[in-house]
């Protein structure tokens, strides 16, 4: 029984050599950065490359609110001369920023993440956003990625005549971060 109890005890405790990788969606790395190309869409669908690039990169992290934060700086296209410094944290599977406001989660496809209201003096414009699976392989320049997240974001705006819906994609990959980001100007 001894020699039974031994072997029992011995394939019990047998470790599993294989290692579980879970990817990265958001990776918040100190060095971490990412170059995008900027295109022009026209409602046609046709793309025209644009002269700039934006380009991020997580340059440190800070403490606010007692919260460790990964400092997002660079610049965008739209506003080359005023830089964007954003701050985020991964908080169980979901990336917060500063204020609170979820922006992402790698594991929650049935839940609107974070809605915004943005009252104007003529038109009001609600916005939302989700995630969701993206069903085909996507293909940009940096590369071709399977299993790629959208943070679909919808915005609607009111004004006295009529309402206007658009959507914009923000996809990312694994173990590489965001891919693709659009903006939507309705």
């Amino acid at each position: 029984f001894a020699v039974l109890f031994l072997l029992i005890a011995f394939v019990a405790c047998d470790k599993d050599n294989e290692s579980t990788h879970i990817p990265d969606y958001f990776p918040l790395t100190t060095g971490s950065y990412w170059i995008y190309n900027s295109y022009q869409i026209d409602s046609l669908g046709k793309e025209k490359l644009l002269g700039e690039n934006d380009t991020f990169r997580i340059i440190g992290d800070t403490i606010i609110r007692g919260y460790v934060f990964s400092v997002y700086y660079g610049k965008q296209y739209v506003l080359p001369s005023l830089p964007i410094e954003q701050y985020f944290r991964d908080s169980s599977g979901y990336i917060v920023n500063e204020k609170g406001m979820i922006i992402f989660s790698q594991y929650n496809f049935t839940d609107t993440l974070f809605k915004n209201y943005f009252p104007g003096p003529n038109s009001n414009i609600l916005e939302f956003g989700r995630m969701e699976l993206c069903p085909d392989v996507i293909r940009v320049p940096a590369g071709i990625f399977e299993e790629v997240y959208n943070c679909k974001t919808t915005l609607t705006e009111y004004d006295p005549e009529e309402k206007q819906v658009g959507t914009a994609d923000c996809l990312y990959a694994p173990d590489v971060g965001r891919i693709l980001r659009q903006n939507l100007f309705v």
